[in-house]
């Protein structure tokens, strides 16, 4: 849907103020903790949908905080399954006989991590597509362990609130439209 210019320049201000806000908290966890932050940039198609899309069922809080724990925690679970000694299933004739470590190979993990979260999401009602690169991400990086949630959890914190408050400042907007899976309005 177009947007006029007063509403877009409007997304243009709540964007700014919540990715402000989500990088100075991402600072702020990596001066206290290096390890103990999170990447900015996933958080861009959340605000975009939030903000473009207010009504939207998948930038509801619950869709939000649910996908997010889903993606992260089936990502987790596919980073304990050993990686195979070569990147991709293409490879495999490249490595020595002898060379070869048993796993799976890193792209099959990606691929069924990312399946896993997606089909997972639908499963449970809780779809929000930014949440699930988080699958991906985690199943990729043994750098992100469990401690990582937190951090992703009080951005997700941050994000509701923040455009909360700045969407309702508008007559013309509201949000959330539902937080639990019921309507304001039922």
């Amino acid at each position: 849907p177009r947007h006029s210019l007063f509403e877009s320049i409007t997304i243009f201000a709540g964007v700014f103020l919540v990715m402000l806000a989500l990088v100075g908290f991402n600072h702020c966890l990596g001066v206290l903790e290096p390890e103990f932050t999170y990447e900015g940039a996933w958080y861009a198609s959340s605000i975009c949908i939030i903000f473009a899309l207010t009504a939207a069922p998948v930038g509801q809080p619950r869709q939000v905080f649910l996908a997010h724990t889903w993606c992260i925690l089936v990502g987790f679970i596919f980073q304990q399954i050993p990686t195979g000694g070569f990147e991709s299933m293409f490879d495999i004739n490249k490595i020595p006989k002898v060379e070869r470590v048993s796993g799976l190979p890193l792209t099959w993990k990606q691929a069924f991590s990312t399946a896993f979260g997606i089909s997972g999401q639908a499963y449970l009602g809780i779809i929000h597509p930014p949440a699930s690169s988080l699958a991906f991400i985690f199943a990729s990086e043994p750098t992100w362990k469990f401690k990582n949630l937190l951090p992703i959890l009080g951005g997700d914190v941050i994000m509701v609130i923040m455009s909360m408050i700045i969407l309702n400042l508008g007559e013309d907007t509201q949000y959330p439209m539902y937080w639990l899976g019921l309507s304001w309005k039922s």
